[in-house]
């Protein structure tokens, strides 16, 4: 995974942003959820952009996950004739000193339960696909990402 973050006004590349990330590991659980098989901040990590804006990383193919089985919520999916899958998804929260931070998820296009996320979080305009990669010893997918920060200072639109 890779991509440049830019000065929404400017497009200039953001030099020392940083890009942290976030997700299930293949068994469906975050690190707190199964700390017997996965060692504190398994999966997550913060990446700072380089004096181009980029930022480049290794992760895992986002994994769909099911929300707990055992109490309320579950219930509740029940009586609403739910299932209880999350679509897969990978945390990412871009920031700088100087910007307003960006705090979202991405979802691959491939995932099953796309149409039917249990708390109806995906974002179409968030869905993303990986393509084949070759020639890298570590991955046979490749996703970019790019992301475009607000300067502070930036007012916007009423």
């Amino acid at each position: 995974m890779h991509g440049v973050i830019r000065n929404m006004v400017t497009g200039e590349p953001i030099s020392g942003a940083v890009f942290d990330i976030w997700q299930v590991s293949a068994n469906g659980k975050y690190d707190f959820q199964d700390p017997y098989n996965q060692t504190p901040n398994n999966l997550c990590g913060k990446f700072t952009a380089d004096e181009n804006g980029v930022y480049t990383l290794y992760c895992l193919h986002p994994t769909a996950y099911s929300l707990p089985t055992d109490g309320p919520a579950h219930q509740l999916l029940t009586l609403l004739n739910r299932h209880p899958m999350r679509r897969a998804h990978i945390h990412i929260i871009a920031t700088h000193p100087d910007s307003w931070g960006c705090t979202t998820q991405l979802y691959p296009k491939d995932d099953p339960w796309l149409q039917t996320d249990t708390v109806f979080a995906v974002k179409y305009d968030l869905i993303v696909d990986s393509t084949p990669l070759e020639g890298d010893d570590k991955a046979t997918l490749e996703l970019v990402y790019n992301v475009t920060l607000a300067p502070k200072e930036y007012q916007g639109r009423n």
